[in-house]
């Protein structure tokens, strides 16, 4: 899988990431949207497991590019799935959401100087809880000490709400009660 040269993105490990997906199962015709989606790694990981629809959403072009790529390459292996990339910020929902109307799981992986900033906007963001209304939502948590509390002081209508490590790693799942 390509990935960015720049220090721009930190692509969720390997361990990280299957340890994540194992915990998911089944993958089999799920509707998944990949959030400042970076290389792709995550959505292309569930296309390999067997989702059958995937979004992209990435502000860079470079990255969008490079997520065009390893897309090619994941349906050259055989991956069968739809897939859609969309450049755009993510907090501009009307961009994105059209193109997968409702998704089953929405992993989100922002910047990590942006994360806290980026969870709480999002989270009181009226067209993007609607959007996500039926989804699980995964936040991948900055590595930066406190930054889980930050997050966890904010409240999420009718989430269930878990804090999961795989590997280093933490993530923020929130499933609909």
């Amino acid at each position: 899988m390509e990935t960015p040269s720049s220090q721009d993105i930190r692509p969720t490990t390997i361990r990280a990431r299957c340890s994540l997906m194992d915990s998911l199962s089944p993958w089999h015709g799920k509707r998944i949207a990949d959030i400042c989606a970076g290389s792709g790694a995550v959505g292309l990981e569930a296309a390999s497991r067997g989702a059958s629809d995937l979004l992209f959403v990435e502000k860079n072009l470079k990255h969008c590019q490079i997520i065009e790529n390893n897309i090619a390459k994941i349906q050259k292996s055989g991956a069968k799935a739809n897939f859609k990339v969309v450049r755009s910020d993510i907090l501009n929902v009307a961009t994105y959401s059209q193109s997968l109307p409702t998704p089953d799981i929405v992993f989100i992986d922002p910047p990590y100087a942006e994360s806290v900033e980026l969870f709480t906007t999002l989270m009181k963001n009226h067209e993007f809880l609607e959007w996500s209304c039926s989804a699980t939502l995964i936040w991948e948590l900055p590595d930066e000490c406190g930054s889980a509390g930050h997050i966890l002081d904010i409240t999420v209508p009718e989430r269930e709400t878990s804090i999961r490590r795989f590997g280093s790693t933490l993530f923020i799942l929130m499933k609909k009660l």
